[in-house]
């Protein structure tokens, strides 16, 4: 007894259980401390802005600052008091004309804010702008009519109105709830404008008994973090903003401007070599510059605060750096968005116009098939034909072919009717004036036979030719249906969970996984859910990748698995490993075969398989070739492999079935056939779609119950055209699958008694094992059997159940 088991393994995310009143006490209390955190963060940094002035003369970063929050509800009122804490407590010089510009906001945003619920970023800008120049504005008549202070509210108006436009992007990220993964180029730059003019107002802020300037610390850190998170573009753009930022608000000169820079970029050169190098190398880098061009800053203090920075850029938790690796900062823009769709666009259409050419192809192949068939026309040309061979030169051809045309042609029509009856026409077949009349009647006999013969032949070949000519078209069509699938599948829009990829690279690393390349991929190609590609240095069988499953399982949310199988090992001849993982199925299958040939010692013509697709489909399929043992095991391998290697591909079964189908006529002159008993299930879902062409009754034990799928179709290799039987049903837990040939279902009594058997059989049989099932099924019908063996015999039997 021949035995195959295979097994399918998927499970499930388990039943739901209620949260813990202690588990939802504390989400409430850690989303309670993320909206204060938030808020306070948020109103801090309006103290600093509203703190800081430019040139030691204006201040319009406050109204700047307070102008991003203006008609977003009751958040503006504790924005505009620390805005205007900042400005007392900084001291800026015409103070009063800055708390009237916080004054005008607020009646801006009691005014408009009931008729206008919500603004755009430049219609903020404008009445933040409007704000402060009518501040100036009064401010300069009250001081006679100033032109200079008229002039500088224009400048203020309008600092305002561009500083509003560029800060609002990383205000409202740093508020933002939803922890989204993705910072684009502009969000960024505002956070580092908004981070810098909050440095520039700590500026007169000193650490107490160190005597350190406090913003010498936030700013070696950021810069620092900046160039080692980014490298050397995010470094020196960093840099290059605090640094600015300082300047323009008095708090540094060109030499540290130009240090700052420097210094991020030294640092993102060094990100390679890790945190320590990185702040080593933007120390170096600040030094050296300031050295050389105002070596009067390189005071104790500033050396301290320097280092002080460093110190805490390395004191970082590890956790903190994860999450903020896991931030993707503008590696897609809209133009390349554009130029990947018009790739897609011009891939889509040269795949389409091929699919339309192969399309083409098949409809003139089509067309020569369906021509040929004989008219009255060739019958005609047949009889002259058998009258110019048996009756030139003889005396009584005009008499016959002019004279009694009529009974002539009729007579001859008739004796081909008897050939095409029986295969050939006798003398004493013909009429009596012919064999009384004719001067050559048995040459004229010998003639139709030998004539009739040809034309069989012709006919036959022509009619061989036709079906190839079919075949050849349906396999054209074929090949534009895939192609025209292919068009529908391709698509480079697919969501590319960028924030996860960088996510799952950091936490990987943290392991001592270093990855080369991480792809979280989530489209129309990919229905089970989200499929992962990890590209690393490959681990010669230590199963790393049993150390990332679990990693990449709890950043995603759900749980994932090795597509292939948990064996299946990556790892490539030029020492890389691409990892592919998909998504765990719902349900999983168990497999299992028990077979016995007609005579014992020889082969078995039934063939059994069981495959498994990317795409969370299980498919058992039973093949029983024509005839028994190595003949039909010869017709039905080929088609076993056939639908395996197809199903690989990606085509889908039915399409596949009818290429199987035209195969198996093309390889041979005989009459062969097989059958084909194929089951598909979708592990996601739990939904079976059962096609038979040929083959015998497939049942489902349910809960006792035995259920019986039956089909009336020709087997494949037979006809040109075929029409599978479909039928689809949604599988249960604990269900088994029963497939068998007819060697085993005509024991059973056949449709009439085949239930009644089984259900019979199974009263006092209880097993969930495949394999046992397979077995016991094969052991009764071979004791129900009163004579020999008739037929091969093979049953393939497969456990569905849902995993707890």
């Amino acid at each position: 007894m021949e035995k195959t088991e295979i097994t399918l393994e998927r499970p499930i995310y388990g039943k739901a259980l209620p949260p813990s009143q202690s588990y939802e006490k504390k989400v409430k209390t850690s989303l309670l401390v993320d909206h204060w955190g938030r808020s306070f963060f948020v109103y801090f940094l309006g103290f600093l802005w509203g703190n800081t002035t430019v040139f030691g003369l204006l201040n319009p970063l406050g109204i700047a600052y307070l102008s991003a929050f203006l008609l977003r509800g009751n958040i503006f009122y504790p924005v505009a008091a620390a805005v205007s804490v900042g400005l007392i407590w900084g001291g800026v010089s015409h103070g009063a004309k800055y708390i009237g510009a916080v004054i005008f906001c607020l009646v801006i945003h009691v005014g408009i804010g009931s008729k206008l619920k919500e603004a755009k970023t430049w219609q903020k800008g404008l009445l933040g702008g409007a704000a402060i120049f009518l501040a100036g504005v009064l401010f300069s008549v009250w001081n006679g009519g100033s032109i200079f202070y008229l002039c500088i509210a224009g400048i203020e108006g309008v600092s305002v109105f561009l500083l509003t436009y560029i800060t609002e992007r990383g205000i409202l990220f740093l508020q933002d709830k939803t922890q989204r993964r993705r910072i684009t180029t502009e969000e960024f730059i505002s956070i580092a404008i908004v981070l810098g003019g909050a440095i520039a107002g700590a500026a007169e802020i000193t650490v107490p008994i160190l005597n350190i300037p406090f913003m010498l610390i936030p700013a070696a850190a950021l810069i620092t973090l900046a160039g080692w998170r980014g490298g050397v573009g995010m470094g020196s753009a960093c840099g290059v903003l605090l640094g600015f930022s300082l300047l323009l608000c008095g708090k540094g000169d060109l030499g540290l401007f130009c240090a700052f820079g420097l210094g991020g970029l030294f640092s993102g050169g060094l990100k390679e070599l890790g945190r320590i190098a990185s702040g080593f190398g933007f120390l170096g880098a600040v030094l050296l510059l300031l050295f050389y061009q105002n070596h009067a800053m390189l005071e104790i203090n500033f050396i301290k605060g320097l280092v002080l920075g460093i110190l805490v850029f390395l004191l970082i938790p590890k956790k903190a750096l994860v999450v903020l690796n896991s931030y993707d900062i503008g590696t897609m823009m809209p133009e390349e968005d554009q130029h990947f769709l018009k790739m897609k666009e011009m891939t889509e259409k040269r795949i389409h116009d091929f699919a339309e050419a192969f399309y083409g192809l098949g409809r003139a192949f089509q067309q020569e098939s369906g021509q040929g068939k004989p008219d009255k026309k060739n019958i005609t040309n047949l009889i002259d034909t058998i009258g110019d061979k048996a009756c030139k030169n003889c005396g009584m051809t005009a008499y016959c072919w002019d004279t009694e045309c009529y009974r002539t042609y009729q007579m001859t029509f008739s004796a081909f009717s008897l050939c095409e009856r029986r295969g050939k026409v006798s003398l004493h077949q013909m009429p009596e004036h012919f064999q009384e009349n004719c001067v050559r009647k048995e040459f004229f006999i010998d003639t139709i036979n030998r004539t009739y013969e040809k034309f069989r032949l012709e006919r036959t070949w022509e009619s061989k030719l036709r079906e190839c000519r079919g075949l050849v078209s349906q396999q054209l069509f074929a090949v534009g249906q895939i192609m025209e699938d292919f068009t529908k599948e391709l698509d480079v829009r697919n969501i590319y969970l960028e924030g996860k990829e960088q996510e799952i690279a950091a936490r990987l690393e943290q392991e001592g996984l270093r990855v080369k390349e991480i792809r979280v991929a989530q489209g129309r190609q990919y229905p089970q859910g989200q499929e992962v590609t990890i590209v690393w240095k490959g681990c010669n069988g230590s199963a790393n990748c049993k150390k990332a499953i679990p990693i990449v399982s709890k950043v995603l949310g759900k749980p994932m698995q090795k597509s292939g199988g948990k064996s299946v090992c990556y790892s490539k001849k030029n020492h890389t490993c691409e990892l592919l993982m998909v998504e765990e199925n719902r349900y999983r299958l168990t497999a299992a075969t028990a077979s016995r040939p007609k005579e014992d010692g020889t082969v078995c013509g039934d063939t059994a398989a069981f495959i498994e697709t990317q795409k969370g489909t299980a498919i058992m399929a039973l093949s029983d070739g024509m005839g028994t043992g190595k003949a039909a095991y010869e017709e039905s391998k080929p088609a076993m492999e056939l639908l395996e290697q197809f199903m690989e591909a990606g085509f889908t079964i039915e399409l596949a079935v009818k290429m199987i189908n035209s195969a198996l006529l093309l390889r041979s002159e005989e009459e062969r056939f097989a059958t084909m008993d194929i089951c598909s299930v979708d592990l996601y879902s739990g939904k079976a779609e059962f096609m038979k062409i040929g083959a015998a009754s497939a049942y489902i034990l349910r809960e006792g119950r035995v259920i019986a799928i039956r089909s009336q179709t020709l087997p494949v290799g037979i006809m040109q055209q075929i029409s599978p039987d479909k039928n689809d049903m949604l599988l249960k837990d604990g269900d088994m699958i029963l497939l068998m040939t007819d060697g085993i279902t005509d024991i059973m009594g056949g449709a009439a008694a085949d239930v009644a058997w089984l259900t019979e059989k199974f009263e006092d049989f209880h097993s969930n094992n495949p394999q046992d099932v397979a077995d016991f099924i094969l052991m009764e019908a071979e004791k129900t059997l009163t004579e020999g063996r008739r037929d091969d015999m093979t049953i393939m039997a497969a456990r569905f159940w849902q995993r707890r």
